[in-house]
């Protein structure tokens, strides 16, 4: 197997993720707000064959990161943020996808990838909604995730109706990094800021008294 990492690392940004952060809560500071947590969502093959877990037939092209589970309403949003893989040079792409998980028989889930954005398109340069003119911006990106946009946001991921069976009341947010450049395998996830979401909803009125 080709052995991921350079022991090059993205921790250097870490400040400036810390502040996108802080920018990010402050322009939204009159809503609840729910920093949802990410890990690595698919290990490697090999370890899934010693613990015997199913790794979803994965890929050594990259690295799978993931939020845990959410439920989202219309009218709320989450902001998912970090840096930017490929401007950080850990990647040739990156992507931030939505999955919806639908519950069949037993624990089972139908799990499904229904909308996506990444770096080859939107993400760059997004940031600077949060960071300004930060020296570091564009090696962020800042975006939107909603299940409608009636106020036609920019940077806003949409996420599609139900369908079917395809329900969608139950989400996660997944992150991959693709290749990391001149490796021919996708990076370290331990290299590497993991990516990051906020969920924001209204917050409840005050009971009259």
């Amino acid at each position: 197997l080709r052995v991921r990492g350079t022991g090059t690392t993205e921790y250097d940004l870490n400040d400036t993720l810390e502040e996108l952060r802080d920018a990010i809560l402050a322009a939204h500071a009159g809503m609840d707000a729910t920093q949802l947590v990410t890990s690595v969502f698919i290990t490697d093959g090999f370890d899934g064959i010693q613990r015997g877990a199913d790794v979803l037939g994965d890929c050594r092209d990259t690295v799978y990161l993931a939020t845990e589970d959410f439920c989202m309403s219309n009218g709320e949003f989450a902001v998912v943020y970090g840096v930017n893989h490929q401007a950080s040079g850990k990647a040739i792409y990156a992507n931030v996808n939505v999955y919806g998980r639908t519950p069949t028989t037993g624990n089972d889930n139908e799990f499904a990838g229904v909308a996506s954005v990444g770096t080859r398109d939107n993400l760059p340069g997004t940031a600077r909604t949060y960071l300004g003119d930060h020296p570091q911006a564009d090696l962020f990106y800042a975006y939107r995730v909603a299940r409608d946009n009636p106020g036609g946001a920019t940077n806003c991921l949409v996420i599609p109706a139900p369908h079917g069976r395809l329900r969608l009341d139950v989400l996660c947010l997944a992150f991959r990094a693709y290749i990391e450049p001149g490796r021919k395998v996708g990076p370290c996830a331990g290299e590497m800021l993991y990516d990051r979401a906020i969920l924001f909803r209204s917050r409840p009125k005050e009971s009259a008294r």
